[in-house]
């Protein structure tokens, strides 16, 4: 039992190497059905489509067909001349009503154009706008994370205002590309923008 123990353990890796191969192929088999059956569904689709149309094709020639076919015989029962040839001109009508009536009404259909009127509507009553009180902003304060200089500009070129102390709480006013433009206790300035928690 121990020798088998330490034939399983040295081949291992080759038995879990086998595994993992064999359980790949089984997905790429998988995968390649999947997509067979995804692209064959559109063309299954695309073939119903195609006889659906065929269909109604076919039932388009028919229908011309028969038109087709009802309109010579009508023209032929006009030409052909009566067996009693001497009928009075009070009958002939009726019959060329009759002829005419057997005849299929092929016209399109009439739609009728309604007039419609725009609704009146009244302009809303609108009370005149109403100015409300400017209410500034609430003041933003932030926190110097170490002792830092106030400059004149948000450069360091910028002449030095004064120095803020480590913890020291300023008014924030603006963002001006990487420095803040802050009130310390009167003194508007600005420091990097790296310096504040």
């Amino acid at each position: 039992m121990k020798e088998f123990k330490e034939w399983l353990s040295d081949n291992l890796r080759y038995f879990m190497l086998g595994l993992a191969v064999i359980i790949l192929l089984v997905l790429i088999f998988l995968g390649f059905r999947l997509i067979k059956n995804i692209t064959s569904e559109p063309a299954a689709k695309t073939g119903r489509e195609t006889e659906t149309s065929k269909e109604t094709e076919s039932e388009t020639q028919q229908e011309t067909k028969t038109e087709k076919n009802t309109e010579k015989e009508t023209e032929s029962e006009k030409e052909q001349p009566t067996p009693d040839s001497r009928q009075t001109s009070e009958t002939k009508p009726a019959e060329t009503e009759e002829v005419q009536t057997q005849a299929p009404v092929t016209e399109a259909p009439q739609t009728e154009v309604a007039q419609t009127e725009a609704p009146q509507t009244e302009a809303p009553q609108t009370d005149p706008p109403q100015t409300e009180a400017y209410i500034p902003p609430e003041p933003v304060y932030i926190t110097t994370n170490g002792a830092v200089y106030i400059r004149e500009a948000p450069s360091y070129e910028g002449e030095i205002l004064g120095v803020l102390e480590a913890g020291q709480t300023v008014e924030f006013l603006e963002d001006a590309q990487g420095w803040y433009k802050v009130n310390a206790d009167g003194l508007i300035g600005y420091v990097g923008a790296r310096f504040f928690y």
